[in-house]
Parts: structure tokens; C-alpha cells; sequence
């Protein structure tokens, strides 16, 4: 199970970016945050997703193997390369599975609205079908220019950049803007 200290990050602003980022990089070592089933169900639950507490073997395997594909297709896409065939197979694979029953959910503490699958707690397949679709519907839209990578060169986290000037460099000014910037400021008092 993940450890408590390492917290899921939501910063990509898309929900399949958010689900690409559950591999994270501390202290120089690639950590993956979905180590077991209870990880994938408290991903999804932060997430805001109803996620059926009972996986079966091949559902962590498929998750992670769909987590890859959106990766290798959103870096190629950053660094505006072909996607590679293995990937798309993957993402088509499960993006043939979802379904379009939907209903219009709104959030009473921010009022903002969001389509969520209509059933009441998704399986894997749905969940899975459901976050290729979204990455897909990004890389398909002109959003997808906004796909980055953090500036950071020891973070692997990317996101889409909804800043006004579209000059977003960090994941998150809490995880690596302010490293960042504490860096500089240390390196500039050196010289003085």
C-alpha cells in the first residue's frame, strides 16, 4: 500500500493527466503510487470517483498498463512526436469500452458540473474506459497543446497549462516552483 507521506497529486488539471501522475519521482527514485488495490480505490476516491471496492487480479495489471499508454502518448505529444502503434492499441482498447451513460453532476461546495458515469460505482473496465476516453477527447482537442512537462528536470509529472499567459513551468509551485526558486535564491546569495 502507498505510503501515507507520498499523497496522490492532482495537478494536471484532467483527470487522465492527474491518473498519469500517480508515478512520481522523490529524492531521485521513480516512486509508483498504485502499488495494490487499495491504492487504485483511494486514487479513485480522491479523484471523486466511486470506484467498486473489489478488484480481481487483472484489473491492476490493466490499470497500469493503460497509466503507461497515456503517458508514452502524452510526452510524444509534448515533445510533438508520433504516438507509438503499442500505445494507441492500448488506449483504443479500452476507449471501445466506454459508454456514453452519463449524468450531470454538480458540486454544492464550488458549484462547478462534471458528467460522471451514471451507474452508481464503477468497475475497472468503466473506470479504465472511461480515462482513455478523457485523455483521448484532451489529445484529440487543441488543449492538447497546452500538455507540458514540468520544468523540473528530476520530476516526471505533466499537466495541462490553463494559465492566462500559458507560462506555467512547475507541476505545482508547492512541489517544484518553490524548490526552484529557493535554489536560485541560494545559488544568487553565493555570488554575493
Amino acid at each position: 500500500m502507498k505510503s501515507e507521506v507520498t499523497p496522490f497529486v492532482f495537478v494536471g488539471n484532467n483527470i487522465a493527466i492527474d491518473f498519469v501522475n500517480t508515478e512520481i519521482m522523490s529524492r531521485g527514485v521513480l516512486i509508483d503510487l498504485l502499488q495494490d488495490d487499495e491504492d487504485l480505490v483511494q486514487w479513485a476516491h480522491e479523484a471523486g470517483l466511486n470506484l467498486k471496492n473489489r478488484l480481481n487480479a487483472t484489473d491492476l495489471p490493466a490499470t497500469l498498463e493503460l497509466r503507461q499508454a497515456l503517458r508514452v502518448i502524452c510526452l510524444a505529444r509534448i515533445d510533438r512526436l508520433p504516438a507509438p502503434r503499442k500505445a494507441l492499441a492500448i488506449l483504443n482498447q479500452h476507449l471501445a469500452n466506454h459508454s456514453t451513460h452519463q449524468a450531470l453532476k454538480c458540486d454544492k461546495d464550488n458549484n462547478e458540473y462534471a458528467l460522471i458515469p451514471a451507474q452508481d460505482a464503477l468497475t475497472i473496465p468503466v473506470l479504465l474506459a472511461n480515462l482513455a476516453y478523457e485523455g483521448a477527447k484532451l489529445l484529440a482537442s487543441p488543449q492538447a497543446a497546452q500538455l507540458k512537462h514540468c520544468s523540473n528536470a528530476e520530476c516526471v509529472l505533466i499537466f495541462k497549462d490553463t494559465s492566462r499567459g500559458q507560462k506555467r513551468r512547475w507541476c505545482s509551485m508547492d512541489l517544484c516552483g518553490n524548490r526552484a526558486k529557493v535554489a536560485t535564491h541560494y545559488r544568487n546569495n553565493l555570488t554575493r
